[in-house]
């Protein structure tokens, strides 16, 4: 829970230094409530969770859409692995295409694919990296 007050407060200082308000909220994404068709957008960067979170947090963004909204995300591939220039260590916290593929009931994927970038994010984010770029819009 460290890295997400680390990243929420980054988050504020980026919004003040450029006059955008935000609204932060931290929760257990294992016990969340998500509001049904509440929100325009859900962003997940990095999310990486356990199997069983990842589905709830999968349902939970389904619910949790608007139709016509969107969810953006970026994560690191399994091949990210063989880099080890980032991420979980575990191959069950990391994401494949099939994975978002599987949300296609209720999303129109705009933009899925598994590319290598160039990530300098501190020093345990540094260099290439697998990762899979995700935006769908709810049906």
């Amino acid at each position: 829970m460290g890295r997400s007050i680390a990243g929420i407060d980054k988050a504020k200082r980026l919004a003040t230094s450029r006059n955008v308000s935000i609204q932060t909220k931290q929760i257990d994404l294992n016990e969340a409530d998500w509001p049904n068709k509440a929100y325009d957008m859900v962003i997940c960067i990095f999310g990486h969770f356990p199997p069983h979170v990842r589905e709830k947090v999968f349902t939970g963004i389904q619910q949790t859409l608007r139709p016509g909204g969107l969810f953006l995300s970026e994560v690191y591939a399994t091949h990210q692995l063989a880099y080890g220039t980032g991420g979980p260590n575990d191959a069950s916290l990391l994401y494949t295409e099939e994975m978002f593929h599987q949300l296609e009931d209720d999303f129109v994927p705009l933009v899925l694919h598994e590319t290598v970038v160039w990530r300098e994010e501190g020093t345990l984010h540094h260099g290439e990296s697998a990762v899979i770029q995700y935006v769908g819009q709810k049906r």
